[in-house]
């Protein structure tokens, strides 16, 4: 897949499963939920990246000063095809278009951050 393919790909999505936060928060929600919860994914060139804001009032418990807050994000690899578009199973080596490579966006991105209290940014 070519970069404006995979930039239209991720502009289509605009929800979210949250986990770990205020009950009403867990499940899926909007990507810019009004909790001021903001989640994107967006190219520069050919990098993604991830942007996430994620007020403290909307965790289970309010952290304290000098505490850790461990936070996950995991982006959903692209559905599997199981035909190669030929009417034939891809080959078992997982030799799709772009080889080993080019499989990889089959698979989930899985990023974890530990946070301190004081690295966060508190804004008015």
């Amino acid at each position: 897949m070519n970069i404006q393919a995979l930039e239209t790909t991720v502009a289509a999505y605009h929800e979210m499963q949250l986990t770990g936060f205020k009950e009403d928060l867990n499940g899926v929600q909007n990507s810019h939920h009004p909790s001021g919860i903001h989640v994107s994914m967006y190219f520069i060139k050919d990098t993604l990246f991830y942007e996430a804001q994620l007020p403290l009032n909307t965790l289970p418990e309010a952290p304290v000063l000098n505490s850790h807050i461990s936070v996950g994000i995991i982006e959903k690899g692209m559905p599997l095809p199981g035909f190669n578009g030929n009417g034939g199973m891809l080959p078992p080596d997982g030799g799709g278009p772009g080889g080993e490579e080019g499989m990889r966006i089959f698979e989930d991105d899985i990023i974890w951050y530990k946070l301190s209290l004081q690295d966060i940014v508190f804004v008015r």
